[in-house]
């Protein structure tokens, strides 16, 4: 049972229907983050929803993401693309080794945070 905040509907009382009919909702520009699967934690904004999937263009990577509705939730705050001992950014060159150098691009897991 729920009572709708709608105009539309504001006349109609308590609604009963069953749970499995629950959806959440997104549009595009809706700002996110990711509560479950693949992609937890992540932010960013909805660019498209098409049938039961959100795609959503990350914060810190700009890369395209594919979730479902039921994964994520509307947020405001934004990830900031430094890792967890704030010690580098998304972008900067970083010394891997004494020959090698890289870009940082993310912090999935390693124990030094890139």
């Amino acid at each position: 049972t729920i009572v709708p905040n709608h105009a539309d509907l504001k006349n109609a009382g308590a609604l009963d229907f069953p749970s499995r009919e629950l959806r959440k909702i997104f549009k595009d520009g809706d700002h996110v983050r990711v509560i479950h699967g693949k992609y937890e934690g992540e932010t960013g904004l909805v660019v498209r929803v098409d049938d039961n999937v959100a795609v959503i263009v990350a914060d810190t990577t700009y890369s395209e993401m594919k979730v479902r509705p039921r994964d994520m939730q509307l947020c405001t705050e934004m990830n900031s693309g430094v890792d967890s001992q704030g010690m580098y950014q998304i972008g900067d060159v970083v010394e891997v080794d004494q020959q090698t150098i890289g870009t940082s691009s993310g912090s999935r897991g390693s124990p030094s945070g890139f």
